[in-house]
């Protein structure tokens, strides 16, 4: 059964629960990403930063931090508690697509570039950048239990890659 719609200005292109299940966070083309109250369907903050569509979001496995990517070619870190932005990340050269979180000291990113970075939260630093796909990088999932990333991109490929 519905329990709720939940309206926005322009069209949401990703939406993610936090850990606890208390809070929705949706992203959209009005390149903002909001909070809402699951419980009672209410809207709790609008997170504004971001320059672009936002196509991907990701809670840190704690729910202290949200991370969210855009194809103004960045990677903004938010807090949940006080919704302000933490911290920018640069470094793809085209739009973000896939965005998730290893623990809480990692961000792994796929993008239109063609690449995957694995980043350094706390720093913002590229760990490493993986290649291999020939289109964008659109979907990322990741093993906790033995680091393995799988990529699925525009070029037709899912890709199974083993970090170090």
């Amino acid at each position: 059964q519905l329990l709720y719609s939940l309206k926005n200005l322009r069209g949401i292109n990703v939406v993610a629960f936090s850990p606890n299940g208390k809070i929705l966070a949706s992203g959209s083309s009005d390149n903002i990403i909001k909070f809402w109250d699951v419980e009672i369907g209410k809207l709790i903050s609008e997170l504004v930063g971001h320059t672009g569509n936002i196509n991907t979001i990701a809670f840190r496995s704690d729910g202290k931090v949200l991370v969210s990517g855009s194809s103004d070619q960045t990677i903004k870190l938010w807090s949940v508690e006080t919704s302000q932005l933490i911290k920018t990340i640069t470094g793809h050269s085209d739009w973000v697509r896939s965005v998730t979180c290893l623990g809480k000291k990692t961000i792994i990113s796929g993008s239109a570039d063609q690449t995957i970075k694995i980043w350094n939260m706390a720093t913002g630093a590229v760990i490493n950048t993986l290649t291999g796909h020939s289109k964008d990088v659109n979907s990322l999932a990741i093993s906790a239990y033995d680091l393995t990333i799988v990529s699925g991109s525009s070029d037709n490929t899912v890709k199974i890659w083993r970090c170090k």
